[in-house]
């Protein structure tokens, strides 16, 4: 038998005997596998060292499987205590493609994973290899869901909420925002995906469904709910107010609290217009009857010279319809939103005082 048919037999051994569970030498040992046996496998990318006697069989080195892996070998290493055991915080946002409040990409692959536990007696919580354990005392089991990998994590809506925490209302309407589509999403699809595998525009108008948007929102306050008194909760109730699955972006949904929380009316968001060639244009905010467009410009919206040219363009049919645009970027609804405010607040009274 050659070296490489020997390595894919011992393998495939250690699959059929533990599937995707985590196992030691001995363990190896137990179902016939050699030590030196192991160690060939090893060397061959066949079988995947988590840490010191914790192997894996898998030669999968996908970054989902490496969380799952990792969120395995814990949930195993604990299992006798029955807790509820979930991938959280920025690594459940990174799981299902959230946003942060402080509108910073989560890392897709981190150092660590972050696992949410509730408290036991003799449990020791901080860093373990490829770990951060965090201590958490309420976490329902319909709280948790098997993510895309298969790997057990907080569910988008809860995974939205523990982001939102401490942060002012507006900023805490990033996560869930996003969150709802992605529940929304999921629902129309069947697909457990990330946001970002979906496409946003398409996302657009399967929110406007009033049953499904409803149905999200409810399921939301439900979670929320869910956790009495728990920290920083009170800011993302207040948020749940004034939460808009329609906007697409984290600049969007910042814009969008920030403009509720003001004088401004409320705009209508991801709105339709009908150019007078017959092409349809979608602004990310309308205020229809003074006619004037907000436009939320991120730093991923114009990424080429023709995305921009096109823009361009698309602006110069709008206003010669009569429409005035509002342009601002993250630096501006970050820093000095009340300039913003005061810009649109401007060019709604400069319509309205016309003839």
């Amino acid at each position: 038998m050659s070296p490489r048919a020997g390595t894919a037999r011992t393998a495939e051994q250690l699959h059929v005997a533990f599937g995707l569970s985590v196992f030691s030498t001995r363990d190896a040992e137990s179902v016939g596998v050699s030590r030196s046996r192991l160690s060939q496998a090893i060397a061959a990318g066949r079988i995947q060292r988590l840490r010191p006697d914790s192997y894996i069989a898998s030669q999968c080195t996908d970054q989902g499987l490496t969380r799952f892996m990792r969120i395995q070998e814990f949930a195993q290493e604990i299992e006798p205590l029955e807790l509820v055991v979930a991938a959280g915080n920025e690594t459940a946002a990174a799981i299902w493609g959230l946003p942060s409040p402080q509108l910073v990409a989560h890392e897709v692959d981190p150092p660590h994973v972050t696992v949410l536990v509730s408290h036991a007696k003799g449990l020791k919580f901080g860093r373990r290899p490829g770990v951060r354990v965090r201590r958490i005392f309420q976490l329902p089991s319909h709280h948790v869901v098997s993510g895309p990998s298969g790997e057990s994590v907080t569910c988008p809506l809860r995974t939205g909420i523990d982001l939102a925490r401490g942060f002012s209302p507006e900023r805490a309407l990033i996560p869930l925002s996003a969150a709802l589509r992605l529940v929304i999403a999921h629902r129309v699809t069947g697909r457990v995906s990330p946001l970002h595998e979906f496409d946003s525009g398409e996302v657009t108008e399967m929110v406007r469904d009033s049953r499904l948007r409803d149905c999200a929102l409810a399921e939301l306050a439900a979670r929320i709910s869910d956790l009495p008194g728990s920290r920083g909760i009170r800011a993302v109730a207040a948020a749940l107010r004034i939460v808009e699955p329609l906007v697409e972006s984290p600049l969007e949904a910042l814009s969008w609290g920030k403009i509720s929380l003001s004088v401004l009316p409320s705009p209508i968001p991801q709105a339709w217009i009908r150019s007078d060639a017959g092409r349809y244009a979608r602004v990310d905010f309308l205020w229809d009857e003074e006619r004037v467009i907000g436009e939320a410009d991120g730093l991923s919206k114009y990424s080429t010279i023709e995305v921009l040219r096109a823009e361009k363009m698309r602006q110069e049919e709008l206003e010669a319809r009569g429409f005035a645009v509002v342009r601002w970027t993250a630096a501006e609804m970050s820093a000095s939103p009340e300039h913003t405010i005061e810009r649109i607040s401007r060019a709604l009274s400069r319509r309205r005082h016309l003839p």
